[in-house]
């Protein structure tokens, strides 16, 4: 069965933020020799642009570049709007908005002008709904937070990366309108597998199979440990059209 992995990302050096994850190109496309079939190749703000496009490139039928915004409290909307036209202009397919990377947190307006300018340009934006210290506090449910930008940025594409984390279940019941929203399961899957939220899982594949995908937040996992993860728990055992969606379908169809 085919897989379109959700995040996946490297690094020029394959040196991942000083920890012993692999991150180089070589071992990303060793991941290909097994199960995947194409991934999203997501840029980290400190990465080099040239490096991901040209690699990107160089694999048209494997990757799909997104790069990452940038942006403080000091960054205007006609700055955001520069930015991305020069994203789209070099080819890439999307943008990643990570909140914890910049030193913000979701209910920072900017986020909700990315997707907007992002969308205006026909780019997918991708949002990192991992909410946690040293972020400040919410002060309300992160599904509420992640409700409000979806309603606010309708006729945006975007997909929730994480799933809205530790808040799954809710996330997915008020984004369930918003047909331009995808649920992205990647790390969130593995990480809580022990927990009360496989059960939320189960009940996705089963009841939201038409708006879910997943992916391996590569290096830190593989599309590999994603499968075993799902096999291991019995996700799989629904019907084929539903695993194929979101398994690949989903995805490659939003991307379009």
């Amino acid at each position: 069965m085919k897989i379109f992995d959700s995040l996946s990302h490297i690094k020029k050096d394959g040196n991942w933020y000083g920890t012993k994850h692999d991150a180089s190109i070589d071992r990303l496309l060793r991941e290909f020799d097994t199960s995947l079939t194409k991934t999203l190749l997501v840029g980290m703000p400190d990465d080099d642009m040239e490096y991901l496009i040209s690699t990107a490139n160089q694999y048209k039928d494997k990757f799909v570049p997104i790069a990452p915004i940038v942006f403080d409290n000091d960054t205007a909307y006609e700055e955001l709007e520069k930015q991305i036209l020069n994203y789209k202009n070099l080819g890439f397919k999307g943008i990643k908005i990570h909140p914890r990377f910049l030193n913000t947190n979701l209910i920072d307006e900017n986020i909700k002008n990315t997707i907007e300018i992002a969308g205006k340009y026909h780019l997918v934006s991708l949002l990192c709904t991992v909410h946690r210290a040293p972020s400040k506090p919410l002060k309300r449910p992160l599904s509420d937070v992640i409700h409000e930008i979806c309603d606010e940025t309708q006729n945006s594409k975007k997909i929730l990366l994480h799933g809205g984390y530790y808040d799954l279940l809710a996330t997915s019941e008020v984004i369930r309108s918003f047909e331009n929203t995808l649920l992205d399961l990647s790390a969130t899957l593995i990480r809580f597998q022990d927990t009360h939220i496989l059960n939320d899982i189960k009940y996705l594949f089963k009841t939201f199979d038409k708006r879910l995908c997943i992916g391996s937040d590569f290096p830190e996992f593989s599309i590999k440990d994603v499968l075993l993860t799902i096999k291991k728990h019995n996700l799989d055992i629904i019907n084929d059209e539903k695993l194929k969606n979101i398994y690949f379908n989903n995805l490659y169809r939003f991307m379009e």
